[in-house]
């Protein structure tokens, strides 16, 4: 029996990558290890959105080319983003490769191992699926009653904005159907899972099949939303359902009600947003910290769960944080435009601190 090994930098997204990756061994008759040095197979799951992983996975490299040397027959795969990135280039960097992976390509796995162990050289194959995409489902695992699972519902990025590197390793965006996602999750749940974490590079972009996405300049058509109730309505034995990345321009206001509206649903919104002047974000084609700013507050305005009133996009003034070095050079975009000024006060303006924990994403109760 072979066994097989695989080590996973990165987001959630790669971790479900690696599942998946796990999956379509075990069904072509691979056993997992905990122990590289009894490995047939070293999988490397990679990440390219920091420069650091990338010098993590050469490192990773330079101490696993031993075991290609000192046993015959070990194979050695790259997969994931900086796959993807690197391609050809991988190879010719690291030599003792066996095959370079991208994201869409993992299905393709075990048919490209069978080439490597017939004498076929080294490969690279990260083409994306843009004609047929296909979506790797996510199946209960035997023998293991897991608590949470990830489920994909989207992949890629259209949004381009000039300093990532996401559409360019994932590819554009496309979506699965509503009734995939929805049967994927009730099986996971007969399974005995109990959260689900939607997975998407921009998750709340997401459309239903035949639905033409809107360009990125215009307001969001998202039906995020809508998914998020249907879950809850056909799958009424989940407990928790989570989402992560959204974006910005598709937190809606429908979205913003559904998190009111919905149990099911954590009672906070996870939102990146980007710091700096808006001249700066325009310039990198990122959101602008009005748009950054508007959606936070929008959030802190949306009612009590349990009413069904709409969310007001009206806001108070921007909430000042103590003014010290460290709340004067933050990345959270709404702090950029304060300045401290001599009627400061350390506390800022009377406004309960609470308030502050609610409208900011980047304060925690742990550090106010």
């Amino acid at each position: 029996m072979k066994r097989y090994i695989v080590q996973t930098f990165g987001c959630q997204m790669n971790v479900h990558d690696s599942r998946r990756i796990e999956e379509v061994l075990h069904a072509d008759g691979f056993e997992p290890t905990d122990d590289a040095t009894l490995a047939d197979l070293i999988v490397v799951n990679t990440c390219s959105v920091r420069e650091k992983a990338e010098h993590k996975l050469m490192s990773l490299l330079g101490t696993l080319r031993p075991l290609k040397e000192q046993r015959r027959g070990v194979m050695l795969a790259v997969a994931g983003c900086v796959a993807q990135q690197e391609g050809e280039r991988l190879l010719a960097k690291a030599p003792f490769i066996d095959l370079v992976l991208g994201p869409d390509n993992i299905p393709e796995l075990p048919g490209l191992l069978r080439e490597a162990e017939g004498g076929a050289p080294p490969r690279a194959r990260t083409v994306f699926d843009m004609d047929e995409p296909q979506f790797l489902h996510a199946k209960p695992r035997e023998g293991l009653r897991e608590v949470t699972s990830f489920v994909t519902v989207m992949k890629g990025c259209d949004e381009r904005c000039t300093y990532c590197i996401v559409p360019y390793t994932r590819g554009s965006e496309r979506y699965r159907s509503g009734d995939t996602i929805v049967e994927e999750i009730t099986r996971l749940v007969e399974g005995g899972v109990r959260e689900i974490t939607l997975l998407g590079q921009t998750v709340n972009s997401w459309y239903e099949d035949g639905v033409a996405p809107t360009s990125r300049r215009t307001a969001s058509r998202s039906q995020f939303a809508d998914l998020l109730r249907r879950i809850a309505a056909e799958v009424p034995d989940l407990a928790r359902l989570r989402y992560t990345s959204p974006h910005p321009r598709h937190l809606t206001d429908d979205l913003i009600a559904a998190h009111a509206e919905l149990a099911v649903l954590p009672a906070h919104v996870h939102l990146p947003v980007q710091s700096g002047p808006t001249s700066s974000c325009g310039a990198w084609r990122g959101a602008t910290r009005a748009r950054s700013t508007s959606s936070v507050h929008t959030c802190s305005c949306a009612p009590a769960r349990g009413s069904r009133s709409p969310p007001t996009s009206s806001w108070a003034s921007p909430v000042r944080p103590r003014p010290t070095s460290k709340t004067r050079s933050t990345s959270c975009a709404k702090w950029a435009s304060w300045r401290p000024s001599a009627s400061s006060t350390r506390r800022g303006p009377s406004r309960p601190r609470s308030t502050w924990w609610t409208t900011c994403p980047r304060r925690s109760r742990a550090s106010a």
